[in-house]
C-alpha cells in the first residue's frame, strides 16, 4: 500500500452522531489490524481550519530530522508536537524503515 496523499485516512464528519464505541473501535483497528497503515508506517499529522499538515518520510538530511534532536525541533516546530528526545531515539529506527 502507497502513502495515503491528500485521502482521509479515517474521519468523523460533523452531521454525523459520535459515538464513544466510535471511537474505541477505531481505535482498536488503526492502531492493531496490520491492514493500518497506521502499523506500517509512521506520520505525524495536525488539522486546523485552514490546513491540513502531515509529516511523512521525514527523517531526511534536508528536513533536520535525521537525529533525535532534529526530529524532536521538526515534529515541535511545524505540528506543535512536544515530544522527548528519548522517544525520539525509539522513534527514529521506524521512520528510517518507514514506507
Amino acid at each position: 500500500m502507497g502513502r495515503a496523499g491528500d485521502t482521509e485516512l479515517y474521519a468523523f464528519r460533523e452531521e454525523e452522531p459520535h459515538y464513544p464505541s466510535d471511537f474505541e473501535v477505531a481505535n482498536h483497528y488503526v492502531a492493531t489490524s496490520p491492514h493500518s497503515p497506521f502499523t506500517r508506517h509512521v506520520l505525524a499529522q495536525r488539522t486546523t481550519p485552514g490546513a491540513r499538515i502531515r509529516i511523512e518520510g521525514i527523517v531526511r538530511a534536508d528536513t533536520g530530522a535525521a537525529t533525535a534532536p532534529g526530529l524532536v525541533a521538526v515534529l515541535r516546530d511545524r505540528l506543535g508536537i512536544d515530544l522527548p528526545e528519548r522517544d525520539a531515539a525509539e522513534l527514529l529506527p521506524r521512520l528510517a524503515t518507514a514506507s
